[in-house]
């Protein structure tokens, strides 16, 4: 596939000018020959991208690695496991720190190259495609800012929006910018998120779908940005990121109305191939439901990230990250009340080994040059989370319509009957806990668990016991450095 030769010219191009991201006089060189063509827009958008694929961020870390070790998914053994002092939430630990950090410096450094992509985008200004790079970096530097809300930031719920959270960076360059308010930084994406948006408009995806090569047969000049533009940012990640957003700010009747629109118009529109998952695509074995997804990353070397931590089936070694697969099988997937042996989550992510030596398979990769793709696309908003989104705002006011929302999403996952709405007995707060349960059903290895518990500030329920919700558990610190260097908060 083409995008992955553009990322790696992408990687030499960037790596290889590594003060490219400090603003000093050599850096205008660099900047002129990048961005004085399309070519180096397309190279710099790649990097953005290729940047975050890192194991320190989407490779690993805010997927199945540290987030999900949290949120309890993981048998982990005491000793000689890179993840047997994350559990703990110990965040004064030096594993906490270094992880911390990294991925503090990696979503900044996206930040960054997106702001440079920015300062530079007027030397395209009559290319045909000006809209869409644009919009792609103005939809990136919403993304990673909200991802780092959401992991830095305050519990809003608890102590409001006047709390202070993450620095916005809106420009390119090192100087360093004040902590601000959670709700300023959320004031801020969601202007980045209407821009692009209205950038956006025209995207390819409404037309040639999510996984289309938009290059055509015979393409003499390859480009990269109409070439599956669902693992890149596009106009219907823009609109689902705007109902996350507003979900994560406590608006939550404007987060319902966001993440309908996503809906109605992705029903509407059946070109953008975005839908979900059915018979068909279990039975083509595509594990990670990638159809479904609003907006992913094309990790081709995803195989070797998951070597040793979540190995191929056949792998004899046993693997760093062990499902809790008893645990699992029994109080989720099986569960007598909202569980079924039929779940296509259940049948296709885990598996055993004789009697004992249990799997997680969702993110196995066939390597014969037939397989799909698809394989190698890690989510980062898909349209599950619309629906969760929708039943969760509508869990109070109207748990009848709560629950109708949340039985749509359990049919796609072969649960042929849907949880009973009793109005004297289906009260908010059980219309919550079904929701939680199916959430937690639905994100093993996608670093959304943890999160999600954070935002509604609930106990972190884990197979090893329950933590009663607490500022501490869900207050991630600031890098060290950060909070050294950084003099303007």
């Amino acid at each position: 596939m083409k995008y992955i030769h553009i990322a790696l010219f992408a990687l030499v191009t960037f790596t290889g000018c590594r003060k490219f991201l400090d603003v000093t006089p050599n850096d205008k060189v660099f900047e002129n020959e990048l961005f004085n063509s399309r070519d180096g827009f397309e190279s710099a958008l790649a990097d953005v991208y290729y940047g975050i694929t890192n194991p320190n961020l989407y490779g690993r870390q805010l997927k199945y690695g540290m987030l999900d070790a949290m949120a309890g998914y993981w048998n982990i053994p005491a000793q000689q496991n890179p993840y047997s002092n994350v559990i703990g939430l110990n965040y004064q630990l030096p594993v906490y720190q270094t992880m911390l950090s990294n991925i503090w410096s990696g979503l900044y450094t996206a930040i960054n190259k997106t702001n440079t992509i920015l300062k530079n985008i007027e030397n395209i200004k009559g290319d045909q495609y000006y809209d869409l790079i644009k919009g792609e970096a103005t939809g990136m530097r919403a993304f990673a800012h909200l991802e780092l809300l959401r992991l830095f930031g305050p519990v809003i719920s608890q102590e409001g929006a006047g709390a202070k959270a993450i620095p916005y960076y809106a420009a390119a360059g090192n100087l360093p910018q004040p902590l601000i308010s959670a709700g300023e930084v959320i004031s801020r994406i969601d202007k980045d998120l209407a821009d692009a948006e209205l950038l956006l408009k025209n995207d390819t995806i409404k037309t040639i779908g999510r996984s289309t090569n938009g290059n055509g047969f015979g393409t003499i000049r390859y480009n990269s940005l109409i070439d599956r533009r669902g693992i890149r940012m596009n106009y219907y990640a823009v609109l689902g990121l705007k109902a996350r957003l507003s979900m994560w700010a406590g608006k939550t009747d404007e987060a319902y109305t966001r993440a309908n629109a996503v809906i109605t118009q992705l029903e509407t529109n059946r070109d953008a191939a975005i839908r979900l998952v059915g018979s068909s695509d279990v039975s083509a074995r595509n594990k990670r439901f990638s159809v479904e997804n609003l907006f992913g990353l094309y990790i081709y070397n995803h195989r070797d990230m998951l070597a040793g931590y979540l190995p191929d089936f056949s792998a004899t070694a046993t693997p760093t990250l062990v499902p809790q697969y008893t645990y699992l099988m029994n109080n989720l997937y099986k569960n007598s009340v909202h569980g079924s042996v039929n779940d296509y989550r259940w049948i296709n992510w885990f598996g055993v080994i004789g009697t004992s030596q249990y799997r997680f398979t969702k993110f196995e990769i066939d390597t014969l040059p037939s397989s799909s793709q698809d394989q190698y696309e890690v989510s980062l908003l898909a349209l599950p989370e619309m629906y969760f989104i929708m039943a969760e705002a509508k869990a109070a006011t109207d748990p009848a319509l709560a629950m109708q929302l949340l039985n749509k999403l359990r049919f796609s996952r072969n649960l042929t009957t849907g949880i009973p709405y009793d109005p004297a007995t289906t009260t908010p707060e059980v219309v919550m806990n079904f929701i939680i349960d199916e959430s937690r059903k639905e994100y093993p290895g996608e670093g959304y668990v943890y999160l999600m518990y954070k935002r509604m500030f609930r106990p972190l329920v884990r197979p090893t016991g329950t933590i009663p919700a607490d500022l501490t558990i869900y207050h991630l610190p600031l890098p060290v450095d950060e909070s050294i260097y950084n003099n303007t908060k």
